[in-house]
């Protein structure tokens, strides 16, 4: 199937305004907007800006908007939008370094500072920490 993608297109650096630029892909219903993403970037506009690292939900790199809603673009099947333009945006209320890409080091500095991990006082195994049932403890 045929889907139209208008990205949101800013490159700070070297434009005043931010503008979109439509592309349109060659798409099969169970791609990812993150393959036709990268689709685009190989095979029709090598300078399209945007993150990605492991592709399967797990580290929120390639997060955006997605016609409106703050989403993952690799778990974001192409038959969801089906018929419809699909509009990618960067995340709201973060410094747009360029296109999709975000400026992220505001938030993961608030997470070193809530440290939200463990932090053990004795020294860490060789390998990783087993934890049996009895062990948990429920809040």
């Amino acid at each position: 199937m045929e889907m139209n993608f208008k990205i949101f297109r800013f490159d700070p650096e070297v434009e005043r305004k931010p503008h979109y630029q439509t592309y349109r892909v060659s798409a099969h219903p169970t791609e990812r907007i993150l393959d036709c993403l990268n689709r685009i970037r190989w095979e029709q506009d090598g300078t399209l800006g945007y993150r990605m690292s492991c592709g399967h939900g797990v580290c929120g790199s390639d997060a955006m908007k997605i016609n409106g809603h703050c989403a993952l673009a690799c778990q974001k099947l192409v038959r969801d939008y089906q018929g419809q333009e699909v509009v990618l945006e960067p995340l709201p209320s973060f410094k747009i370094l360029k296109d999709l890409i975000v400026d992220l080091e505001p938030f993961f500095e608030k997470v070193r500072l809530m440290r939200p991990y463990l932090i053990s006082s004795i020294e860490p195994p060789e390998k990783e920490r087993r934890q049996c049932a009895q062990q948990i403890i429920l809040i």
